[in-house]
This record gives C-alpha cells, structure tokens and sequence, in this order.
C-alpha cells in the first residue's frame, strides 16, 4: 500500500536522484592526471587514467533505454505519478498563513487544537466513545515549518510535519502532569500545549490551567500526545509512568491532512490566532537582544555557550 508517507520520502530520494548538468574531463599535461569539474564547477585530481579512457557527456533528464532493455526507471516513476499529482493538489485553505514561532505562534495553536480535535474524533468513533480529551501535547520540533498563505497541499502538510509521529491518547496522573509542567519551567523549555493555560516566570510555575480550571493532583487526565514524547523525546520523561495508552495508529501527517479536508468540507479555513495560552518572564527565560524570547536547549548551557547560541538566534532573526 502506497502511504502519504512513503510517497513523501520517495519524492525526497528522487529529488537528488535526477541526473542534469555536464561533467567535463581534462587531461594534464603529464598526459596521466585527469581534472574532472562537475556542475557546480568543482574540480578534483585523479590520477592513473589515460586520455583515451575520458571523454565528454552533456546529460539531461532524458532516459534512454538500450534497445531490448526493460526501461526500469520508467515503469518506476509511472507508478509514482498519480499520488505525486494528488499530493500537489488543493485540500485547504490558509488567509493569512500561519507562522511558526516560540513560545506561543498562530502555527502552534492551531497544530495542538487540530492534534486534539483529531484525538477527540478518534475516541468518539471507536470503542472508547464518551472518553473526553483534556489537553493536547505536542513538541515544537515536529513542526519543521509554516503554514503558506493561500492554497494549501497535502505535499504542504508533509513539509511540515514529516516525521513518522503517531498520536497517542494517554491517562497521565494529575502528579504527572504536574511534574511536566514544572519540567517545563526548570528548563526554561516549553513545548506545545492546547486547552490549556501556563504562565512562567523563571523556573517558577505562576499559573496553569486545564480547560479553565486549576491542575487537580488527585485525577487522571486524558492527553492527546505523540509517541515520541511519549517515549521520553525532547528530555520529556515525565510521559513514561502512565496509567494507560491508547493508540490510534494516527501518523501526524495524515491525521492533519484528512481534518483539513474535512474544514474544507464545511466551508472552513486554516486559522488560529493568538490567545495568551503561553507566557514566559524573567531574567532566567533567554531573549536575543531584540527581546524575542527563545527556547533554551538545556539549563546547564555555559556563558559562553549561551552567548553563541544567542548569536545564531539573532543571525537567524536578521534574515527572517
């Protein structure tokens, strides 16, 4: 079976895969070293090889099969064409874009809102109807990018969350949760989060709530996360000891792709918009100097580590 998935990286071996260009070979005057320059007008020494042995060849996308022969590539990329055609086709719609940023973005929002609509629908048409999600969970890594203005495709989504993350539904202790969330603060580190409300100021846990309502140790909360949070991904290893784990066999890509088709289907757009779900303050929390606040890789990063990795923040904002 032909997956979304296996398409995509299909797609991404083949890119690098499509011969262009024209790779020159020159002799010498020893008459046995041999400069070759490819595309890129590199050149390199090879040594041991005879004029006679080298030539030039201007090649193009064109595949030539020998008379006789079975024309492989061919039957290969035959095969592939119409998925690649439907991936390149229209399921959505974005007005505005939504762009990709931390702690809290318009792409984030709308990425945990959708992961736990998703969720939410799974349990509510299996056996596990009349189970209610609480919150959503879901690391900023796995969106590797942002929503575009305009007509949106499945090879978009794709782009965007590439990985194969399934969404998992787990029962996780209120004492967990908490302990996740005050993970969150001591390394000055948050990931996603939707249905709820956190505030943080240093490594100090202000405000967090669930639905509109205060953190409750002593119930069990149904999260819709992936599985690689669930395994411990992004140093979240508070996922681990749980009461219970469903799963839905959802891969992120497909779950995101098929519910907006389903806006569509409703006359709905792609949008979020910003709601305050996610607040950081204080000296500990980093900025570049501009003030943006940025993600922190580790609490334990040097002065010096820290000055650099401010470095790269900015570089990368200046271009933005």
């Amino acid at each position: 079976m032909i997956t979304k998935s296996k398409t995509f990286w299909l797609l991404f071996i083949l890119s690098f895969c499509l011969p262009t260009g024209v790779l020159t070979a020159q002799v010498n005057n020893d008459g046995n070293n041999v400069v070759y320059r490819g595309y890129n007008s590199k050149s390199a020494v090879s040594s041991n090889y005879l004029k006679e042995q080298w030539g030039v060849t201007v090649i193009d996308s064109t595949w030539n099969t020998p008379a006789g022969k079975e024309n492989v590539t061919g039957k290969i990329i035959s095969k592939y064409r119409p998925h690649v055609e439907a991936l390149n086709a229209t399921i959505g719609y974005s007005p505005r874009g939504l762009v990709k940023d931390y702690p809290e973005s318009e792409m984030s929002n709308w990425a945990a809102d959708a992961m736990f609509n998703i969720a939410q629908s799974y349990l509510d048409t299996s056996t596990f109807k009349g189970m209610k999600i609480d919150f959503s969970l879901l690391n900023f890594g796995g969106i590797r990018t942002s929503i575009p203005q305009g007509n949106v495709s499945s090879f978009d989504i794709m782009s965007i969350f590439p990985f194969k993350n399934s969404i998992v539904i787990e029962k996780l202790p209120g004492t967990k949760v908490k302990q996740t969330i005050e993970l969150f603060a001591s390394m000055h580190k948050v990931q996603i989060m939707g249905h709820t409300k956190l505030s943080i100021t240093d490594d100090h846990v202000d405000e967090f709530l669930i639905n509109g309502e205060p953190l409750d140790t002593n119930r069990v909360y149904n999260v819709a996360t992936i599985d690689f949070l669930l395994n411990g991904g992004d140093q979240v290893t508070t996922l681990k000891n749980n009461g219970g784990v469903i799963y839905t066999n959802i891969l992120m890509m497909d779950g995101i792709i098929d519910y907006i088709k389903n806006l569509t289907a409703q006359g709905k757009y792609i949008d979020a918009r910003l709601d305050g779900r996610c607040t950081l303050k204080g000296s500990k929390i980093r900025r570049t100097k501009s003030g943006r606040i940025i993600k922190s890789k580790s609490p334990f990063l040097s002065n010096k580590e820290t000055a650099e990795e401010n470095k790269k923040m900015e570089n990368k904002t200046s271009r933005e």
